[in-house]
């Protein structure tokens, strides 16, 4: 997995300190490994490097990853030379993982930092020479993944910001917004359910697990990574609430649990019996994937005939909008929503329907 021939001597002397701690950050936060077969990886690598290929093994640079709580913080990277005239790749990384938690950025942000700046290091081909990078660099980068690889401009926006970060918090080089902006996006509207479209969807979900997922995500307008991580603990049934931990930067609310979502609830906790997670996993003490849900959610649409792009997220915007056409305030869905602003709200205003007449039907003078 690690290298498509193990017996391939120049293809791992290739590889760095920060090429192997970025697979098994890989490990962990894309494919979502148990951490002990995280482990197990570990000791088959080294094995290689020892007994096969005869090479040192740096156990200071890769210890062994806790059980039970896995973050970019437990990867002790070699501290970075002192000196002013140079920065190494490997010093870079170093410096960037610090400053991240420093701000408290979370886990998934810091990997997806991790991997654009890599890519584009890699791309500049300045891995050693980190500080001769320009902004014209930059905008290189941007410009090939924009018209040769044809990625969206919200990702590349999201790799911008990811090199803004090295370039001001790591590097120390200045940084002009006005030479490299952001790319334009194209503002779309969301994908919006009508209540009878959610109820069919909703009711063509067969099994227990991934109905009760979409009933919950719909009733109180959860993101489904909010979703999965319910635990048992976290619902307040005397009060209808349910408490949302760790959403988006990394902020908590509490959002409405309806009567009809608490019976659902009940059903499938009668069936499943569940301990600390909700929903949990094949894993021990871990919450189902989010990849099964979008899996679920997509089968669902496509047997009950809906031709439009369902994601668990369209079962969010289907909550504001329905609540908009119910004259709820606009402020409320915003609190229920857990948006920073009502500008991320005001978006919904777009998907109601609001019955406003034209002018033009109450206008009597006009033939």
């Amino acid at each position: 997995m690690f290298c498509t021939s193990l017996c391939n001597k120049p293809i791992f002397d290739s590889f760095a300190v920060m090429d192997r701690l970025f697979f098994f950050d890989f490990l962990h936060n894309v494919k979502k490994i148990n951490p002990s077969t995280i482990n197990n990886y570990r000791s088959a690598l080294k094995f290689i490097y020892t007994a096969v290929l005869k090479k040192e093994w740096d156990d200071f640079s890769f210890p062994h990853i806790n059980v039970y709580s896995f973050k970019i913080k437990d990867i002790e990277l070699p501290k970075p030379a002192t000196t002013n005239k140079q920065m190494t790749y490997e010093q870079a990384m170093h410096k960037m993982v610090i400053e991240m938690e420093l701000r408290g950025l979370a886990t998934g942000t810091q990997s997806s930092y991790l991997r654009a700046v890599r890519n584009f290091i890699l791309f500049t081909g300045k891995r050693d020479s980190l500080l001769s990078l320009t902004l014209d660099d930059v905008k290189t980068f941007m410009h090939h993944h924009l018209k040769i690889l044809l990625q969206t401009p919200q990702t590349i926006n999201i790799k911008r910001a990811a090199i803004k970060f090295l370039y001001v918090n790591v590097l120390d080089i200045t940084w002009d917004d006005n030479k490299v902006s952001n790319v334009k996006t194209h503002k779309t509207i969301p994908v919006v359910l009508s209540m009878n479209e959610v109820a069919r969807f909703i009711n063509a979900i067969d099994n227990v697990i991934y109905k009760t997922i979409a009933i919950l995500m719909y009733s109180a307008g959860l993101r489904v990574s909010e979703a999965i991580r319910l635990k048992v603990s976290d619902i307040d049934s005397k009060n209808m609430q349910l408490l949302i931990t760790d959403g988006k930067r990394n902020k908590d609310r509490y959002a409405v649990l309806s009567a009809k979502c608490l019976q659902a609830l009940r059903t499938y906790y009668k069936l499943y019996k569940p301990t600390n997670y909700l929903f949990e996993g094949q894993r021990f003490n871990l919450y189902i994937s989010k990849e099964s849900v979008e899996g679920a959610i997509t089968v669902a649409a496509t047997k009950c005939g809906i031709t439009k792009k369902v994601t668990p997220h369209t079962l969010r915007h289907a909550f504001a909008t329905h609540l908009l056409e119910n004259d709820t305030n606009l402020y409320y869905i915003k609190q229920m929503l857990g948006h920073g602003s009502l500008r991320s709200s005001s978006r919904y205003l777009q998907t109601s329907n609001m019955n406003v007449k034209s002018p033009l039907d109450f206008n009597g003078g006009v033939q």
